[in-house]
């Protein structure tokens, strides 16, 4: 469930990773991937290599809208024990009247759902009639 980039390497028992600096992998106790296969085979879950995260940002405007729904089920209750992220989507909007209501609703379309206090803010107009709600 998790992309291998993301993840630590494998701890041992005494929290030491598998293989130590300067030892070859062959003579770790059953090395990096046998570790791995059987922590997921455990069903624990990884350990992301840069450690637990509070925010995620998706600055790409024209299109971070559209990659919201990665985020569905990528929080799973039974693998996932920190506080939820928060998730920063800048976007265009070429509403004018009620910019921040418009991504709010385009971001619930994306996801299927509603937001429960979902926050929107005009960072700034970049064309006429196209502002930046984060």
């Amino acid at each position: 469930p998790f992309p291998r980039q993301l993840l630590a390497p494998p701890q041992g028992a005494t929290g030491e990773p598998a293989a130590a600096a300067g030892e070859p992998a062959a003579e770790a106790a059953g090395g990096a991937e046998a570790a791995t296969s059987a922590a997921e085979g455990a069903g624990e879950a990884p350990t992301l290599a840069f450690g637990p995260f509070s925010h995620i940002l998706m600055n790409l405007p024209a299109s971070a809208l559209e990659f919201l729904d990665a985020l569905v089920g990528a929080f799973d209750a039974e693998t996932w024990h920190a506080p939820l992220p928060r998730v920063h989507c800048y976007c265009f909007s070429k509403e004018t009247a009620a910019p921040e209501a418009d991504v709010i609703r385009r971001a619930e379309e994306v996801l299927g759902c509603s937001i429960p206090g979902a926050e929107a803010t005009v960072v700034r107009d970049v064309a006429p009639n196209k502002r930046i709600p984060p």
